[in-house]
């Protein structure tokens, strides 16, 4: 599961999807005992990382019963690949995160086992 955005309405704004399902099946596989879960949380500078998202998304997991998961830095090189699949290009942030910047981003999971990172 990606949980890339708490705000339902940015959710549907970046992804074209409202975030609803994803939030639901998330907790439906961790009542059911799925252990293998691993929620990700990409990490896109200036959209998934202002500290109010990350901090929702933080208290979203946990109430879900989540101890671990997998923050993912942004790369930019993945959206070249859009227009070779005959994806639209989107306007996305050209740099990676500082390493500074990813660690603040993993402050607000202390609580959770980092995984991959």
């Amino acid at each position: 599961f990606d949980v890339k955005l708490a705000d339902p309405e940015l959710h549907l704004k970046y992804t074209g999807r409202r975030n609803d399902i994803i939030i639901e099946n998330l907790a439906k596989c961790i009542q059911e005992r799925v252990k293998d879960v691993i929620p990700r949380v990409p990490l896109i500078p200036g959209i998934t990382t202002c500290s109010d998202n990350l901090q929702k998304i933080s208290c979203i997991l946990q109430e879900t019963g989540i101890r671990r998961c997998w923050l993912l830095p942004y790369n930019p090189s993945g959206f070249s690949k859009r227009r070779t699949i005959g994806k639209p290009m989107v306007n996305t942030p050209d740099r990676m995160l500082t390493k500074k910047e990813i660690a603040e981003c993993a402050g607000f999971f202390s609580w959770a086992e980092l995984v991959e990172m």
